[in-house]
């Protein structure tokens, strides 16, 4: 009996307990679709997709009869999604994605595809719809299915959007709305902040540098209603400061960022002419 138990006591011994890994579960950041927005988040979310679109949002395209249909362009409704919910406060996903038919005529090559696209705000909320692509005449297979499947994701995202609200597309199907922008005479509104001459460091500037407005006493090229010159009537000179690009420089004249009253630091002091420029 001594023995039997001694030999149960090491086949015992030799069993291996599986080791069971336990996950740690970091809850200071929750995982997307699990972080709620504040209050004070969820309040201004609220009243910017209660805004409706303005003049310089909506596009128009050809539509049956010769008609002008209103929409929103997929680059802006990404834009102004950024600009509501922030960069990292929605996502959005290919639900589904199929082929509804495929015609090869020719050499050329005609498809339609249905796309169902999911967004989704980081507090796990979301809309989903259904956009359609086609493609016609393509030269290859490929061109055309890469074309309809684009097409049809960028019309389900933007379907998809406009269920939050008027901001986000909702509002180019007011026809009111649409008729009253179209009747407006203001500017339209700048979706990018202007440049503050005030404050100095990293400001905006134009992509390309425009022609001198003021060369020969005339406008140039100078854009309508650019924020980065001066608006001056043809023939006129503006009042530009001692320091102007267009006149003889000043190195007394105050800097971008330097309170007023303060003279720069002169950087060809001791006739040190090798000096670098400040």
């Amino acid at each position: 009996k001594r023995e039997q138990t001694t030999a149960m006591d090491v086949k015992q011994e030799e069993e291996i307990i599986p080791f069971e890994e336990t996950k740690i579960v970091d809850q200071s950041h929750p995982t997307f679709g699990e972080n709620p927005f504040s209050r004070e988040e969820t309040d201004e979310i609220k009243r910017l997709l209660e805004s409706k679109l303005g003049k310089d949002a909506v596009s128009y395209r050809s539509g049956p009869g010769g008609a002008k249909v209103a929409y929103l362009e997929s680059w802006r409704a990404i834009e102004l999604s950024n600009q509501i919910f922030k960069f990292n406060g929605w996502s959005s996903q290919i639900i589904n994605l199929s082929q509804d038919f495929i015609e090869e005529q020719d050499g050329k090559v005609t498809c339609g595809i249905c796309a169902v696209v999911r967004v989704q705000l980081k507090d796990g909320s979301y809309h989903e719809d259904v956009g359609y692509g086609t493609a016609d005449n393509q030269r290859s297979k490929g061109a055309a299915l890469e074309k309809a499947k684009k097409e049809a994701v960028s019309d389900a995202l933007k379907r998809a959007l406009r269920l939050f609200g008027n901001s986000l597309g909702n509002s180019v199907y007011d026809k009111q709305h649409l008729n009253d922008i179209k009747k407006s005479t203001a500017p339209p509104k700048m979706t990018s902040p202007p440049v503050n001459p005030s404050v100095g460091g990293n400001q905006p500037r134009p992509t390309s540098a425009p022609s001198n407005p003021y060369a020969n006493g005339g406008a140039g090229n100078q854009p309508n209603g650019s924020p980065y010159l001066p608006q001056v009537p043809p023939g006129s000179q503006p009042n530009l400061p001692a320091s102007s690009v267009y006149g003889t420089p000043n190195l007394n004249a105050p800097r971008p960022g330097m309170p007023m009253g303060q003279t720069p630091p002169n950087p060809y002091n001791n006739n040190n002419l090798n000096q670098p420029r400040q």
